[in-house]
């Protein structure tokens, strides 16, 4: 009875934030605790589009087209990253954004939220095409702290190991009244993990933590460089994509200022090697999602030449990669209509206002576990920072 009534009157969390910092130090949530997170997640869902984005795929030739038609490859998953494998099958990193996710994982498997960085946005996902389309397969960061794993960035480098790089926020980083990775607090950190398999990476390290521009930045992509260095682009960092160079991809100037700047205005880059000599990077035009275009260089630092390759202004994000036959892919996100239906929630272009929109619930507090009073919770996050085509 005793345990019952200590059960009953925790105290309640002040914010979403502060509910995750309890599953940092417990590894688990109370059934209480759990009640919050899903009334949290509801009212998350019916204020924000990032749930419904779903990645398409499309081919062209040189990679300066691409004529279509799109397939739908994978429903939420957001800012989809596509490598091919050593063995020619394509396979996708991105933001998990299954609705429902969280609280599963909370409840059943919780010790997947250190595997995936799964708080936030979702964490990262990972599906492979084996030929009869993509599917999910397990992914093991071993994170040796919570974080909320966002925008990743897969690699094969020259040596046929996998890299993957993401932008990572602490727990005790993130923003209560801004549940979005950008919003968090400087500096923020990208993490590097190399593996010889495509699913179970070893604990990856900082190799940059930024505090540049008024943001420090997200969208990291790593750019493997002809005389065996790398280089870590993200954009746009207030206006232009900026980068920083590690000459064996081990040691990074971590917090040093970035040293290269592309006065490209990209937003979600992408860095490819292409395989006639020299370095692409694929992007979108920032604030203005649909219009993807491509950028060229010799060194990875000067970039020129830049035209328009794709143009779908229902589309946003953006990456690319070249198979070994020498075909050209694109993937991207597109809102999917029946998510936005039943979410009654509609995607905001930039230029645009909210004037037509199905009116979002209140900010009031979200439905508690049983047998507490809903005018007791404390407040759900505000709205998310704009996403991809402005995050």
């Amino acid at each position: 009875m005793l345990l019952l009534l200590v059960a009953c009157t925790a105290e309640p969390p002040t914010d979403i934030v502060d509910l995750f910092s309890r599953l940092d130090r417990r590894r688990q949530l109370s059934a209480e605790d759990l009640g919050w997170l899903e009334g949290w997640l509801d009212s998350y869902h019916r204020q924000t589009t990032l749930h419904c984005d779903s990645t398409w795929r499309v081919s062209g030739r040189d990679g300066l087209r691409f004529p279509g038609p799109a397939e739908e490859v994978l429903t939420a998953s957001s800012v989809a990253d596509l490598a091919i494998l050593p063995d020619g099958r394509q396979a996708l990193v991105y933001n998990d954004t299954t609705p429902g996710r969280l609280l599963s994982v909370a409840r059943d498997d919780p010790a997947r939220f250190w595997r995936q960085g799964l708080v936030g946005y979702g964490g990262l996902g990972l599906a492979i095409d084996s030929g009869r389309g993509f599917e999910e397969v397990p992914l093991d960061l071993h994170l040796d702290q919570l974080q909320e794993a966002v925008d990743p960035d897969l690699g094969v480098r020259p040596d046929g190991t996998l890299r993957l790089t993401w932008f990572g926020v602490p727990v005790d980083a993130m923003n209560p009244q801004a549940h979005g990775p950008l919003a968090s607090r400087k500096p923020h950190r990208i993490y590097r993990t190399v593996a010889p398999t495509v699913s179970d990476f070893p604990t990856p390290a900082v190799a940059i933590a930024s505090t540049a521009g008024s943001t420090g930045g997200t969208d990291p992509t790593i750019l493997d460089l002809d005389d065996g260095g790398e280089l870590l682009l993200m954009g746009p960092l207030d206006h232009t994509a900026v980068g920083w160079r590690s000459d064996d991809g081990r040691s990074w100037p971590t917090d040093e200022a970035p040293s290269v700047d592309t006065r490209l205005s990209a937003a979600t880059p992408d860095a490819v090697r292409d395989p006639a000599g020299g370095y692409r990077l694929y992007f979108m035009q920032n604030g203005q999602p649909g219009v993807f275009k491509v950028a060229f260089s010799r060194d990875g630092v000067t970039w020129t030449g830049t035209r328009e390759v794709f143009r779908d202004l229902d589309a946003f994000n953006v990456s690319a990669a070249v198979d070994r036959d020498g075909t050209w892919w694109l993937v991207f996100n597109r809102s999917d209509a029946a998510c936005l239906a039943k979410w009654r929630v509609r995607r905001i272009r930039p230029g645009e206002s909210g004037a037509g929109a199905p009116p979002s619930p209140p900010l009031g507090a979200p439905a508690g576990p049983p047998g507490v009073q809903r005018g007791e919770a404390p407040r759900p996050p505000l709205h998310s920072t704009p996403s991809p085509e402005g995050r």
